[in-house]
């Protein structure tokens, strides 16, 4: 979506929420792809606490193979152009070429090495508050809820 349309389906989304109530948000970066986060948003996601999920490496790969795979290789190997300097020239060649040979996981494999050592960094660097750290072996999305709350619980 357009940048604007994305703000406007996040306004529809919050109005659905109550002042007590807690919301819970992936951590980005202040564009997701082609699309920006509203400023306000963006600096109040940014002052809150974390809860870092981590999970299997096999499964993240699986996903990302399963989530990227059917994309265009064109607009993959640009995506991985445009953080061609952060990830290192010769990291960027080894993640194209795997790109070229059809091996998704490879590429993956490759650009999470950059991802995640940059949101472990930004996360030091600024200090947030980690609230618990979760561990998934699958990634089940109700499993993960249900462990942050009862760990929330105990807090």
């Amino acid at each position: 979506p357009s940048t604007e349309q994305f703000e406007n389906c996040l306004f529809e989304e919050l109005m659905n929420f109550t002042a007590p109530q807690r919301i819970w948000v992936e951590d980005e970066s202040l564009n997701i792809g082609r699309i920006f986060l509203p400023v306000p948003f963006y600096d109040l996601m940014k002052s809150s606490s974390l809860v870092l999920v981590e999970m299997d490496m096999k499964y993240r790969l699986d996903r990302l193979n399963r989530d990227y795979g059917q994309e265009s290789l064109i607009l993959l190997e640009e995506t991985i152009l445009k953080i061609q300097k952060r990830l290192g020239i010769e990291n960027a060649h080894k993640a194209v070429s795997a790109l070229h040979r059809g091996d998704i996981r490879e590429a993956a494999s490759i650009v999470l090495g950059y991802y995640d050592k940059s949101y472990e960094y930004d996360r030091i660097q600024k200090n947030r508050n980690l609230l618990c750290r979760i561990f998934s072996d699958d990634g089940d999305p109700v499993a993960i809820a249900a462990a942050i709350l009862d760990q929330m619980d105990k807090l």
